[in-house]
């Protein structure tokens, strides 16, 4: 996770934020930030490749009729990529036929 911000609010426990300590949220989530580029190509690329690692297991269960071990795999493969690795998922479970 990159660009990540605080605001502070001392004092406060867990009350609400008033109107100024929200205001001084918003106007930080409003600030223009800067994104280095080289860094986020890094880190989609690790993921892809972690991604890539996991799909791959689960086609390797498929193959061998392991149909628990792939189940288990897709399952953890969707829990931590969710959305990225929606069309892998489906096409995968696709391969699994019905139960």
């Amino acid at each position: 996770v990159f660009d990540l911000a605080s605001v502070s609010m001392p004092r406060t426990g867990h009350a609400v934020a008033s109107a100024a300590a929200l205001e001084r949220a918003l106007d930080r989530l409003d600030a223009p930030r800067g994104i280095d580029a080289k860094r986020l190509a890094g880190c989609r690329d690790g993921v892809e490749r972690a991604l890539a690692a996991r799909v791959a297991e689960a086609e390797h269960a498929i193959a061998a009729g392991d149909r628990a071990q792939a189940t288990g795999i897709l399952n953890a493969i969707d829990a931590r990529y969710g959305g990225v690795a929606a069309a892998a998922i489906a096409s995968l479970r696709g391969t699994l036929g019905p139960h």
